[in-house]
């Protein structure tokens, strides 16, 4: 969070972004280089290629868990080494529409991810995936109007995203989108244990 008035250095006609405050929020983006984003999907190398499967099981896992709901071209990408898979804009997710570009990565499309993922997600609690992403970010709103981060707390109001009083706004997943979050991974560890998806 930015002081609006140095802020506006750069953008004259800037807000701030929360009514009754003197700052704006801004999330910091970085561009990868050496990668393509039209052509990342190539599932005869799933059973040839170690590396690429490897690759393409996390990415789907992911992709599958955040519920990824935009596949505009761009928002994934392939290093032009040709094994690494990338999801960079995972904007539209969680509990949000579908984007009309389609969203077939919210599903599972891989038939087999790697057994570490598997055993990580195994160790995840409930209690833990609230505690980590129920608040992403919390700022205390100082007597002139500025933002300043502080550690993030329980949510205020678990069934909002953005939460504010008078004096603390927070950032993070809803009650509902942790639900959808944590019913994801028990359904993709069942299919696991059921023997319909498979590990390496």
């Amino acid at each position: 969070a930015f002081d609006i008035d140095w802020y506006r250095n750069l953008d004259p006609d800037a807000d701030p972004t929360f009514d009754d405050t003197e700052s704006t929020l801004v999330a910091l983006q970085y561009w990868l280089f050496n990668v393509a984003g039209d052509d990342f999907w190539h599932p005869d190398r799933l059973e040839t290629d170690s590396a690429y499967a490897h690759n393409m099981g996390n990415f789907n896992a992911f992709t599958y868990i955040v519920r990824h709901n935009d596949q505009n071209m761009g928002n994934y990408l392939i290093s032009k080494g040709g094994d690494r898979v990338f999801s960079v804009d995972n904007g539209i997710a969680f509990d949000s529409d579908i984007s009309d570009q389609g969203a077939d990565w919210r599903r599972l499309r891989i038939d087999a991810i790697p057994a570490e993922t598997v055993a990580r997600l195994r160790e995840l609690t409930r209690d833990s995936l609230d505690r980590h992403l129920g608040t992403l970010a919390q700022f205390r709103i100082q007597a002139d109007g500025t933002l300043t981060p502080e550690p993030a707390e329980p949510p205020i109001h678990p069934r909002r995203g953005i939460r504010e009083t008078d004096t603390v706004i927070q950032l993070g997943l809803s009650e509902r989108e942790l639900d959808g979050v944590w019913r994801r991974i028990q359904r993709l560890l069942e299919r696991v244990d059921d023997g319909d998806l498979e590990t390496f």
